[in-house]
């Protein structure tokens, strides 16, 4: 399993991953991509959900959402830049087990934070560095590098992603590789 420095501590492509995923689905982003920085990871995308101004934030959350519904101001696609550092990603980690409610509950595959889950998962298992994740239209394209020090870029469709991520919660706390290949042959 590959696993990466953050705030002093070891952790895998598919937790960092993860974490950062869950913030992505609060601001609904239809495509995006993250790129590893250094100890750092850069999200760019596009957003339709209604994001609040500055000056917004400083009355009720639900008052300024109203208020710019009223105005006419509907939600329309906004370009946003976010940086996560290792700190951001430890703290989103804990608060992220704080939240989750049954550990038996089955989590929705095609949500943004089990699609990078299960792109972490994959780049865990082939050892690989993280170069690029970015999903648009679908698919989700993903650029690594191999513990050879090459560089790689795949293609895959959310399905095939769906498919490794079943068989990897199947195999949860087994080292069989035999999802990696349900992953490779649907490329």
């Amino acid at each position: 399993m590959n696993l990466h420095r953050t705030q002093g501590r070891t952790a895998s492509y598919a937790q960092t991953l993860r974490a950062i995923g869950q913030t992505l689905e609060v601001l609904d982003l239809e495509a995006f991509e993250l790129k590893s920085d250094g100890r750092d990871y850069l999200v760019r995308g596009e957003t339709a959900a209604l994001l609040l101004e500055k000056q917004d934030l400083q009355e009720s959350g639900l008052r300024a959402v109203w208020r710019r519904l009223l105005r006419g101001q509907h939600a329309k696609p906004r370009s946003i830049e976010l940086r996560y550092t290792p700190e951001d990603i430890d703290r989103l980690q804990r608060e992220g087990q704080t939240r989750r409610r049954d550990p038996h509950e089955i989590p929705d595959p095609y949500s943004v934070s089990e699609i990078l889950r299960a792109v972490g998962a994959y780049l865990d298992l082939k050892g690989a560095h993280l170069l690029e994740v970015s999903r648009r239209n679908g698919r989700v394209t993903i650029q690594y590098e191999t513990p050879e020090g090459r560089r790689a870029v795949e293609k895959h469709k959310l399905s095939s992603l769906h498919n490794f991520w079943v068989h990897r919660c199947m195999q949860r706390g087994s080292h069989s590789k035999r999802a990696y290949t349900v992953l490779e042959r649907d490329l």
